[in-house]
């Protein structure tokens, strides 16, 4: 009788053993799963950051170009009438994006962001101060002075925005 217990004792634990192991091995293979699912959609969100990033950089960049274009200087009616709705565009636009910005996150590029944001408002506002001012004839040096401040801050933003923008994007996606 004892050697009957010992060999079902025996066989109990055969079929423990094999059961844990199974088990043991479907725990990891769904682990491993759900690691690689996390990895997939860390790497999914890193790009949609990137693109959200370079969105907004990319209507900053187009208020910056609109007020070093030749008709904010030197516009005819028509042409400043249209540079001022090509910035008020672009100014809608910045905003815009920056609320994917801010959706996106983390911080240190909101922060910047929004920055970003006004000081490229404050350009696009002295570009067109000076578009209204060819219009009724005044005389624009001192906006244009106050012109090349604002587009010498919005090219430190810019700088600011790409570096903090880099170290969030140079960071590995985390799973």
């Amino acid at each position: 009788m004892d050697q009957g217990w010992a060999a079902l004792l025996g066989a109990a634990i055969g079929v423990v053993g094999t059961t844990a192991a199974s088990a043991l091995t479907g725990w990891a293979g769904r682990r491993q799963v759900q690691t690689q699912q996390a990895g997939e959609h860390a790497r999914w969100r890193k790009q949609g950051q990137r693109e959200t990033y370079a969105a907004f950089l990319t209507t900053v960049e187009q208020i910056r170009e609109h007020s070093h274009r030749g008709d904010v200087e030197f516009a005819r009616i028509e042409q400043a009438n249209r540079a001022s709705d090509e910035l008020n565009e672009l100014v809608d636009a910045v905003n815009r994006t920056l609320s994917m910005v801010i959706v996106e996150g983390p911080e240190s590029v909101v922060r910047t962001a929004e920055e970003l944001q006004e000081t490229s408002c404050e350009v696009a506002g002295r570009a067109m101060d000076i578009l209204s001012a060819r219009r009724n004839g005044a005389d624009v040096s001192q906006l244009r002075q106050d012109l090349a401040e604002a587009q010498s801050w919005l090219d430190r933003g810019i700088t600011a925005y790409a570096k903090a923008v880099r170290t969030v994007l140079d960071q590995p996606p985390s799973t």
